[in-house]
């Protein structure tokens, strides 16, 4: 499922281009969804080419086909997220447990290579939460993914929303200071859609297969 879930996952976030764009036309350059659309289509085009037997290779391809055609920062981060899949256990079926390796440990890469933390007004805003969420359900000894990840996507839905209210410390929108507050990050945007399609998809998924 899992090959298929990131192919429907990703183009879900690249059918929200324009929306992206709207978004960072008040913080940035107006080409986040732009940016963002044109390295998850090339990742797609990648992942159609073949089957990989890991998920860890899934997300490896992801993050270099991404690396390759956004270029710039967000195509760094990308990059270093899904990468970081190879410093992980390997997986061939995806568990809320594979899903939280993945998540976690391409978090803490994205930490050390960005240097940003909770409340820089950044992708992590979104990501850090979601995270968090992830590992409340194992904690907690839960481990039906869907129901997580439902609750996965609220958490980084509601993350992006906070930071409306943030000072930016990265990119183009920390030279606007106050003029930046009251407009999301569109990066924690763009993280928030990811994980609200990979909860409506693995549903979808999981519905078709029964």
């Amino acid at each position: 499922m899992h090959q298929n879930l990131v192919l429907k996952s990703l183009e879900t976030v690249a059918n929200q281009e324009q929306y992206l764009n709207s978004l960072d036309s008040a913080v940035g350059d107006g080409d986040h969804g732009t940016t963002v659309a044109r390295g998850m289509r090339s990742a797609i085009e990648e992942l159609q080419k073949q089957d990989y037997e890991t998920l860890n290779a899934i997300n490896v391809v992801v993050g270099e086909s991404m690396m390759d055609a956004m270029g710039g920062a967000s195509g760094v981060l990308y990059c270093v997220f899904f990468r970081a899949a190879r410093k992980c256990d390997t997986y061939t079926e995806l568990t809320l447990d594979a899903f939280y390796n993945f998540v976690s440990r391409g978090l803490e890469e994205l930490k050390r290579r960005s240097g940003a933390e909770a409340g820089d007004k950044t992708m992590l805003d979104a990501l850090i939460p979601a995270v968090d969420t992830v590992r409340q359900h194992l904690e907690a000894g839960n481990t039906d993914l869907i129901a997580a990840l439902q609750e996965v996507a609220q958490a980084a839905r509601q993350g992006s929303d906070s930071t409306k209210e943030m000072t930016a410390r990265f990119g183009r929108a920390k030279f606007l200071g106050e003029r930046a507050l009251n407009n999301v990050d569109p990066g924690s945007v763009s993280i928030a859609i990811l994980f609200e399609s990979f909860c409506e998809n693995a549903k979808s998924l999981a519905e078709a297969s029964k």
